[in-house]
């Protein structure tokens, strides 16, 4: 600490130095003897290096342990997170792949490449809802099928789509009312 305290000391001078230097060039006076009358009355006035440099010295190694410290913990904080941080993403990512595998057992040929796990769900909602009218349109066209054969055992309904079949079991009705009423 006195070796710092020492240079900066030095270092000023030598500011000093040059200042009084330009002056004493410009208002033609001896620069050595200004600064040996700087010199001495800074000498009288005790300017002097301070005595307590041990103490000054412990407390900046004190704070500098306490810098450690705190930098430590701070770099400690930022593994914890970095750590949270990839843990939650394997988790995200194990969703998504789950999530993919329901889309992919109900449709296969669904594009699933670089959705995001909101996205993925939504698809593998609109998924379900393909299939849950699917399902429903089948029962439908059941029905009326069944319907048809109780009504004509003869008709020929396979593989029609269902505006058809409506159509066809509308007139199969109206002839089997027609003949009922004669």
């Amino acid at each position: 600490m006195a070796a710092l305290f020492q240079n900066y000391l030095d270092v000023c001078t030598n500011e000093l130095g040059k200042i009084v230097h330009a002056l004493s060039e410009h208002y033609n006076f001896d620069s050595k003897e200004a600064m040996a009358y700087i010199a001495e009355e800074n000498r009288r006035k005790g300017f002097r290096i301070p005595k307590n440099t041990k103490r000054a010295a412990r407390e900046a190694a004190k704070e500098k342990k306490l810098a450690e410290k705190e930098q430590l913990k701070k770099d400690k904080k930022a593994a914890r997170e970095r750590k949270k941080a990839i843990k939650l993403a394997a988790q995200e990512e194990a969703r998504k792949a789950k999530v993919i595998v329901k889309i992919k057992n109900i449709n296969p040929n669904a594009s699933t490449a670089n959705l995001a796990l909101d996205e993925l769900k939504v698809l593998l909602k609109s998924e379900r809802k393909k299939v849950a009218d699917a399902k429903r349109l089948q029962e439908r066209i059941l029905k009326f099928r069944r319907q048809l054969l109780d009504i004509n055992p003869a008709a020929e309904c396979k593989f029609l789509p269902i505006d058809e079949l409506k159509k066809l079991l509308k007139e199969e009705r109206k002839k089997q009312r027609a003949t009922t009423s004669k």
